[in-house]
């Protein structure tokens, strides 16, 4: 198993892997054992919102327990491509949206950043899995500014 900070927390099968109001002004890894009930391909899906502040990500996997599912995890293409889809459910956002930039990063050149202010926007990304088996998915988050309850990161699966 890929252990990126420590023991991963049993999640189940559960689809909220992560929700929090405010966060760490310094990198916090996140790492969970998911348990899967059925076969086919699932999207996890990372929810910013802001009012004001940043929030940085780095390091995102997804892995079987040998494997690495996901595509660009790191950023280190310079874009949200390959792997990546950004989206704005709630409306047009305004301030920093969502991409990829080279300041405040945990590790390598790039890293993920999104300041979108009001509304909440996403990114996220496919991957096959089947039934009964454990995945293990990790990534790591940084608050740059900002507190409150309109300050937020929700992941989840579907």
């Amino acid at each position: 198993t890929i252990s990126p900070c420590g023991t991963p927390v049993d999640i189940g099968n559960s689809s909220t892997i992560y929700s929090v109001t405010s966060g760490s002004n310094s990198y916090t890894c996140r790492y969970v054992a998911w348990t899967v009930s059925t076969t086919g391909n699932v999207t996890l899906v990372f929810q910013f919102r802001h009012l004001p502040g940043i929030w940085y990500m780095d390091d995102v996997s997804v892995s079987d327990g040998t494997t690495e599912l996901l595509l660009n995890g790191g950023f280190e293409s310079g874009t949200l491509s390959p792997g990546w889809t950004r989206r704005t459910p709630n409306g047009q956002c305004t301030g920093t949206s969502a991409g990829v930039n080279t300041s405040n990063c945990r590790n390598g050149t790039y890293c993920f950043r999104d300041g979108c202010d009001n509304v909440a926007d996403e990114i996220s990304q496919s991957f096959p899995v089947t039934a009964g088996q454990i995945y293990y998915i990790s990534f790591w988050l940084k608050q740059g500014g900002g507190s409150g309850p309109d300050i937020s990161v929700n992941v989840t699966l579907s």
